[in-house]
């Protein structure tokens, strides 16, 4: 389908994907109860039709999850340890660095 760019809103044209993108995750479990988690997210450069530009960017994150026998697991995390300032979306920047729980209960 073709289209002129002038008859689109720029933020239309700038859901182009990245030429370079790539997801890494690791998971080591230290015991029955205990999982380490990491996560690398690498995405290029992205350029839209209407000239805007966004810089390509690389996060960590990491986490930690013990499992109790109550079929209920804890899990402490870490998003974007390095801090990387980054937008997903042009205009609309991305947390810095964010820690958090996450706590999961099963009633199976």
């Amino acid at each position: 389908m073709e289209y002129d760019k002038n008859d689109l809103p720029d933020a239309i044209l700038l859901d182009l994907p990245p030429k370079h993108k790539a997801n890494l995750g690791i998971r080591y479990r230290m015991s029955d109860n205990m999982l380490i988690t990491s996560d690398l997210r690498m995405v290029g450069q992205r350029k839209s039709e209407a000239g805007y530009t966004l810089s390509g960017y690389t996060t960590c994150d990491v986490g930690i999850e013990y499992s109790f026998p109550k079929n209920t697991k804890v899990m402490l995390y870490g998003n974007n340890i390095f801090g990387e300032s980054y937008q997903e979306i042009y205009g609309y920047p991305m947390p810095d660095q964010t820690v958090g729980v996450n706590i999961t209960l099963s009633f199976l």
